[in-house]
């Protein structure tokens, strides 16, 4: 999956690995971003009510390297200004937990052809989470 900015309409287009285009977001709701992107941010968000525990985040285990048991982003890739799909790497962001007793992230770089730029991330949520 991926979203893409259309240049001659300015809406921004989440469109499927088999090029499905399944919505967009139009420009006059997303014009903080313009013509561009200037940060990148994957990842999940988890969050409960004041008075309860935080719930769990992907399918409630930590950030691991089992694929088949964690949720993970892979093929995880950029568009530059010419429109070229570009690798992400290490060295151009930071993997961020706020609540590491909750939940984390780990990233683990290029995994081959088929994964390529991929990371981990969850965990079981619960009390004491954070704000």
């Amino acid at each position: 999956m991926h979203i893409w900015q259309d240049k001659s309409s300015g809406n921004w287009w989440f469109v499927t690995e088999d090029k499905i285009q399944v919505g967009y977001w139009a420009n006059e709701i997303m014009y903080a971003m313009g013509n561009g992107a200037g940060i990148l941010r994957y990842g999940g968000f988890a969050i409960g009510t004041a008075e309860g525990p935080s719930p769990p985040m992907g399918n409630g285990h930590f950030a691991g390297h089992e694929y088949r048991e964690i949720a993970y982003f892979a093929r995880i890739k950029y568009v530059d200004d010419s429109r070229t799909p570009k690798d992400i790497f290490g060295d151009m962001g930071e993997a961020l937990a706020d609540a590491t007793e909750c939940y984390t992230i780990q990233y683990w770089g290029n995994q081959g052809s088929y994964m390529g730029q991929t990371f981990t991330y969850g965990g079981p949520g619960g009390n004491d989470c954070g704000d």
